[in-house]
């Protein structure tokens, strides 16, 4: 007898997730919004950026920036720093593929960049290109503060939670998304951390 120990992770599914839209010829973008541990969907393919390319925070920035000095948007100037930044992550036989954007290196502070107005308005703009954008966050809205900042700028949330996560903190983040008036699109229980 062979027994398996399969673990699958929170990040690994929204990858999955991202990766089966994907091969129904949708746009796709995979924003990792886990600062602290940046590019564990496609680390193979991100190393693949020069070192010091433009990234998540530099887009963050860019978008804080303008805010500040109450300067337009140069569309020109983002899409340039989009195609410095992105990583296209190509699937092998099919003629599809999906966007990949994150840090290139762990952050300091990461709550200021995903609850800043910066974050917001880099969202809006991606919404306007992509058909699906798909966030991955740090674990918890109550361990991690971004990740609650990040939940409020959604329009839906599928729910991942481990075989160790309380009713009472399942319930919790149900009644958050309600009162943020999030759609709950699903719940999957027995996901490793």
């Amino acid at each position: 007898m062979l027994l398996l120990k399969v673990v699958v992770k929170k990040s690994t599914i929204v990858r999955n997730i991202a990766l089966n839209m994907a091969l129904s010829q949708r746009n796709i973008l995979l924003v990792d919004t886990d600062l602290s541990h940046p590019m564990r969907h496609f680390a193979a393919e991100a190393k693949s950026r020069p070192e010091n390319s433009p990234d998540l925070l530099k887009l963050i920035q860019y978008f804080n920036h303008s805010q500040r000095t109450n300067t337009p948007v140069n569309s020109a100037e983002v899409d340039r720093l989009l195609g410095e930044c992105m990583t296209r992550i190509n699937i092998p036989g099919d003629n599809c593929s999906v966007d990949y954007l994150s840090a290139s290196s762990p952050a300091l502070r990461t709550f200021d960049y995903v609850a800043s107005v910066g974050f917001e308005k880099l969202m809006e703009y991606l919404k306007q290109r992509y058909e699906f954008i798909l966030v991955d966050t740090p674990s918890s809205p109550y361990d991690y503060p971004e990740t609650k900042a990040v939940m409020g700028r959604t329009e839906a949330a599928v729910v991942l939670s481990s075989l160790n996560t309380s009713r009472n903190s399942l319930m919790q983040t149900t009644k958050f998304l309600d009162k943020a008036d999030i759609k709950t699109l699903g719940v999957i229980a027995g996901v490793s951390k």
